[in-house]
């Protein structure tokens, strides 16, 4: 168990940076931009600028860009995650994960921060999709729900940090340490994935190596009952017991390898209109697609507007108090989901956002700043107990071998793009509907659990032909 978690850990760097950028820019936004009183182009003791000169608009688009880079990020990752293994594609991106932060870091022009922000959010974009499916393919079944959690903790706790460095380093020039501490993380993690192994399940199901997978799986386990594990791989007992003969033997007649029954691994093509995944891809449109438009990207990003008419000098601290119960209330729902499904909690998730939603919609019009914290809260906290973590856990659990890179992919490149549109538009919208605005939160949230209902179905305890075998049953 114990492997089992610095493996995860190691893995969880890439998304606990795409949390530290998604937050890294909101407190030092007047200094990096020459808001404050700091003559433009005076140099540091680098002979860079203290500050670089831009609009709103213009700092809106360096802001935003990530979100692009996500984009292209999320649909590149799975062709190397089944050409390389999951292990070897995070490689690739510890690549973007170093080169974007040292580009920002050392921005002398808006371009610069552009390049950084697109290149960073590539490697997030490619993070975000490999880290659940690593963690999906390696965690026992008893523990996958709990374990795939820490994906979205590691968000979350990369966001609320660097929301606490804002705090303390939104100061000229100390905004490029923010900016620039994430490449640092990106070494660490290079260098650690060197010492751990790569997926069992990707060994069997792309290189028929079923050797490599129960050794790899024993090292995880920590001990030797591993054949059913491989089973749902789907290996046979009598290729484990080849497997095992050949080792011990030490045979010559090495042309004789396994093969695994999974099928070779499908392309996109067959993902979008073959009738056997259309499940898959309902599920996953429901799931990763939805959840941005349930509108946690939008308090995320603009939480601080949000209540600065409540609370005008004390807004970034409430916000840094909303990061923390996002944290807490993420840990506590890693800890509920193994034991009361998937399907419970999210759909308990939604409905208290869609609640919350409205709530804050009335309290803002009647200026109620009381109860418009509260309802604050309770949407982070509804959208931490189940919308933000399970997602990402149940399209891993929820597709087959030969697709789930490819359902992670596009699902994430969904996911990118609502984050996106919810972050473009968030503003105009609220300059048209006022505090009305979050009323269409609630309409996503009720569509939200009717989607649900539909088309996912639960994965606890429940490999991928028990999950779409219960779920035809009950349809039929």
């Amino acid at each position: 168990m114990s492997y089992l978690l610095f493996v995860i850990a190691v893995i969880t760097i890439g998304t606990f940076l795409f949390g530290y950028h998604m937050g890294a820019l909101n407190a030092p936004q007047a200094e990096i931009c020459c808001l404050t009183s700091i003559p433009i182009g005076t140099k540091t003791f680098l002979d860079l600028p203290l500050c670089i000169p831009m609009s709103t608009t213009e700092f809106a688009v360096v802001t935003s860009i990530f979100t692009i880079g996500g984009l292209f990020g999320s649909l590149a990752a799975s062709k190397p995650a089944q050409k390389y293994g999951r292990k070897g594609a995070l490689l690739w991106s510890t690549i973007g994960a170093i080169l974007g932060p040292i580009l920002m870091a050392s921005a002398s022009s808006m371009s610069m921060l552009v390049a950084g922000r697109l290149i960073s959010g590539f490697s997030s974009g490619m993070s975000i999709v490999l880290t659940p499916l690593f963690i999906s393919e390696i965690a026992p079944k008893e523990l996958r729900g709990s374990l795939g959690c820490l994906t979205q903790l590691s968000i979350v706790f990369g966001t609320l940090v660097s929301q606490f460095l804002g705090l303390r380093l939104s100061k000229s020039p100390y905004w490029r340490i923010i900016l620039g501490l994430a490449a640092f993380l990106g070494v660490i993690q290079l260098v650690l994935l060197f010492f751990i192994i790569e997926s069992p399940n990707w060994l069997v199901n792309h290189k028929n190596d079923v050797k490599q997978a129960k050794h790899t799986l024993r090292k995880l386990r920590g001990h030797d009952n591993i054949e059913a594990e491989l089973a749902e791989m789907g290996v046979s007992a009598e290729q484990v017991l080849d497997e095992e003969e050949r080792a011990l033997l030490d045979s010559e007649n090495n042309s004789a390898r396994p093969s695994s029954t999974e099928e070779a691994p499908a392309s996109t093509r067959s993902f979008l209109f073959d009738p056997k995944y259309r499940q898959v891809l309902k599920a996953t449109c429901v799931l990763l697609v939805g959840q941005q438009f349930l509108g946690a990207t939008a308090m995320v990003f603009f939480s601080t507007s949000i209540m600065s008419s409540s609370f005008p000098s004390q807004a970034a601290l409430v916000s840094v108090y909303i990061g923390i119960v996002n944290l807490v209330v993420t840990a506590i729902a890693s800890q509920l989901i193994d034991r009361t499904g998937r399907k419970f909690l999210l759909n308990l998730s939604v409905t208290g956002m869609a609640s919350s939603a409205a709530g804050l919609s009335v309290s803002l019009f009647l200026h109620w700043p009381t109860i418009s914290a509260v309802c604050c809260v309770v949407f982070i906290a509804a959208f931490a107990v189940g919308a933000g973590p399970i997602p990402f856990l149940m399209v891993s659990e929820l597709s087959y071998p030969e697709v789930a890179g490819i359902a992670q992919s596009l699902g994430l490149a969904g996911n990118w793009l609502g984050a996106f549109l919810v972050g473009t538009f968030f503003p105009t919208f609220k300059d048209l509907f006022g505090p009305w605005v979050f009323l269409i939160f609630t309409g996503a949230g009720l569509a939200g659990l009717i989607g649900l209902r539909a088309y996912v179905p639960e994965t606890k305890d429940k490999s991928i032909d028990e999950v779409w075998e219960t779920r035809r049953e009950r349809i039929e």
